[in-house]
């Protein structure tokens, strides 16, 4: 227990810290908008000096904790570049390539936005895959299929078994033209690792590792030898980023304290160094304790320009972006989560949201406030100059008893809100929304999956058209055409869903079709559930292409020889099956087949490797229990033309699209 204890409490310590004391958040923290007399005048205002950011934050925090500040582990500021672990990759050439014409039907990452492209692990352009796995970055030659092959690596040189004090980060990609944009994080830690972990009773003040993020520009005009043309480090861990052709925002965001003293982030372009100054930063009319610097950076790929803006902002969550805007949001948490007002009233949570015009610059021209939080990016939506939000709130009535209910709001440019409907399907939460066009699909549950159709074509007056109540319940919905929506779910707890909406008819949507995968005794899961960039769809030959990972078990005899006598045991195994299957849609929905990326083969590897370390464990009564794990981290999908490629961090294969026949495999 002790050294339990001795692990989680650093990691607890600086968690608080670079989170922008969360905690104190939560004991502090009220929905106050600056006054109505200082809107106006105050409202998208920059700072002038560090002194009206200290007299900002201590006018707005109030009832601070000392033990609180005691624990928020200040820093002292990074002197600059040179102790930064610079990461400059060096690619290995495999072999040169030939010259083809690019094809003309390849799939792309799924975005929300047409025009706003996302960040992940796989990207294409229609004739190479660029894919991170666990030794960093491969360029595939992937079409003709005859050609194809592995042409060059980037080793991102990452350190191996460090110990992290904070998530993992995934790295991501992007690909414009000849461009490869690869952000990535590195963390400068300012004590001896084991500090972190050993010397948690010690008086002193730790220095706390100081988190960056790395964004790396390739040149791949030759794919066989990229070449790194641009480093931009920005002082702050990752938050979000888009890409509208040329042009990619990041947003990260950065603890206000170091040493006590205001610390503002500071970008570094290849060795150049930019210090944001006050009046760099703006500060808006809701304030939130948990302040923290949100520093949003625009890079142009083509001249190599950099312009930020910096936002006294709370913890940011969730952003939408569309092609001329970005929208920030953060949460605001009522005081009745402390019970620090006693009478019976029904205070509710806030979601802040801000927008931030990039048609030319950065402009911070509004922000706004609705009841209840977002769930994820698809419950915002901007459309013909509206942007419309869907929130579940928490309402707390009779003390500390909350209930839940749902709303669908309507916002101008100016963020005032100018339409809503408000209690929908109370002591429910939302689990999945889209909004396509002038409608809303939206999902709520508890014990139930209603499936909302929302007509929002009149913005001050907008109504629910129909309804469907099903089992199990949607966590994302994807367009399929004008009359249907694909949903991906679960139901009866461990099982995944895949249904099929009909909404031809709006005031009666029809479920028409739906495949279980799984059952109550062996899980299913799929990313795509939580992640819709594992989800593929092609509309040609409407097939659904998605990861899963199945647990399954298998009995395997094993033969012990021990002083010339054989015992024959039996090694029970649980294992994950991690692969691909594919859906297609005619009249309903069609298991077409499944690809395995790791399986009983892997397994049984696996198992002949540790074989003789199994072999120590105690066998009762003739049988060995065994949990084997294999190492796949990530999956996805892609077409080009008529062939499929499914990646993991393992292997990349090659499928005929049409017979699922395996022409390829790649191992990484």
């Amino acid at each position: 227990m002790k050294q339990i204890f001795s692990y989680i409490l650093p990691t607890l310590l600086i968690g608080i810290y670079l989170t922008g004391i969360v905690i104190f958040n939560l004991q502090t923290q009220k929905v106050t908008p600056v006054e109505e007399t200082q809107v106006n005048k105050e409202k998208f205002r920059t700072f002038y000096s560090i002194e009206e950011i200290k007299s900002f934050i201590a006018r707005y925090s109030t009832q601070q904790s000392d033990f609180l500040f005691k624990v928020s582990l200040p820093i002292e500021q990074f002197s600059g570049p040179a102790s930064l672990p610079a990461p400059i990759p060096t690619p290995t050439v495999i072999r040169q390539e030939s010259t083809q014409s690019i094809p003309s039907y390849y799939s792309k990452t799924n975005v929300q936005v047409e025009g706003v492209d996302e960040p992940d692990v796989v990207k294409t352009d229609g004739m190479y895959i660029y894919a991170v796995t666990d030794k960093g970055i491969v360029i595939v030659k992937a079409y003709p299929v005859e050609e194809s092959g592995i042409i060059s690596k980037i080793d991102l040189k990452k350190k191996q078994n460090e110990p992290y004090l904070y998530y993992e980060f995934q790295t991501l990609l992007y690909v414009y033209n000849d461009k490869l944009i690869v952000i990535d994080r590195n963390v400068v830690y300012n004590e001896p690792l084991d500090v972190y972990f050993t010397d948690i009773y010690s008086t002193r003040y730790y220095k706390p590792p100081v988190i960056y993020t790395n964004v790396l520009i390739y040149d791949i005009k030759d794919r066989a030898q990229p070449k790194l043309e641009w480093n931009v480090t920005i002082e702050g861990d990752y938050v979000a980023s888009r890409m509208i052709e040329e042009n990619v925002y990041i947003i990260t965001a950065s603890p206000v304290y170091s040493q006590y003293e205001i610390t503002l982030p500071t970008i570094y372009d290849n060795n150049k160094e930019i210090k944001v100054k006050p009046n760099d930063i703006y500060y808006t009319p809701y304030i939130d304790a948990a302040f923290r610097f949100t520093l949003l950076v625009h890079l142009n790929l083509i001249n190599k320009s950099i312009e930020y803006k910096g936002f006294l902002l709370g913890v940011t969550n969730t952003i939408y972006v569309s092609l001329q805007n970005i929208y920030i949001t953060q949460y605001i948490y009522s005081q009745r989560w402390t019970g620090r007002t006693s009478t019976i009233t029904s205070e509710q949570d806030y979601t802040i949201i801000h927008r931030i015009n990039i048609q030319n610059g950065i402009k911070y021209e509004a922000a706004g406030r609705v009841p209840g939080f977002v769930l994820n990016q698809f419950s915002m939506d901007e459309y013909k100059e509206y942007f419309r939000v869907a929130t579940t709130s928490i309402v707390f009535d009779r003390g500390m008893f909350t209930t839940t209910s749902n709303n669908i709001y309507i916002l101008d440019m100016d963020l005032k809100i100018i339409g809503k409907i408000e209690g929908i399907e109370k002591g429910e939460r939302i689990y999945a929304a889209r909004f396509v066009q002038e409608k809303c699909y939206l999902v709520t549950f508890r014990q139930i999956d209603p499936f909302f159709v929302i007509d929002l074509s009149k913005v001050q007056e907008p109504k629910i058209l129909g309804y469907l109540k099903i089992p199990g319940f949607s966590t994302y919905l994807h367009p399929i055409n004008e009359t249907m929506v694909l949903g991906i779910g679960e139901e009866g707890g461990r099982k995944i869903k895949i249904s099929l909406f009909d909404v031809s008819n709006f005031n009666n949507p029809k479920e028409i079709s739906k495949i279980i995968i799984g059952n109550q005794s062996d899980y299913a899961y799929s990313e795509a559930l939580h992640n819709h960039k594992a989800f593929l769809y092609d509309p040609k030959r409407k097939l659904v292409i998605l990861p899963f990972t199945f647990e399954a078990r298998a009995i395997l005899p094993v033969n012990v020889t021990m002083l010339q006598t054989t015992y024959k045991y039996s090694l029970i195994v649980s294992y994950d099956w991690n692969g691909f299957l594919v859906f297609e849609i005619k009249d309903k929905i069609y298991l077409k087949g499944n690809i395995t990326h790791a399986g009983y083969e892997d397994m049984l590897k696996r198992v002949k490797d540790i074989i003789q370390d199994l072999l120590r464990y105690n066998w009762n009564y003739g049988y060995s229990y065994q949990i084997i794990n294999l190492p796949v981290k990530f999956m996805r999908v892609l077409f080009i033309e008529d062939f499929l490629y499914t990646l993991s961090n393992l292997k990349l294969k090659i499928n005929n699209i049409h017979t699922l026949e395996e022409i390829k495999e790649i191992k990484f």
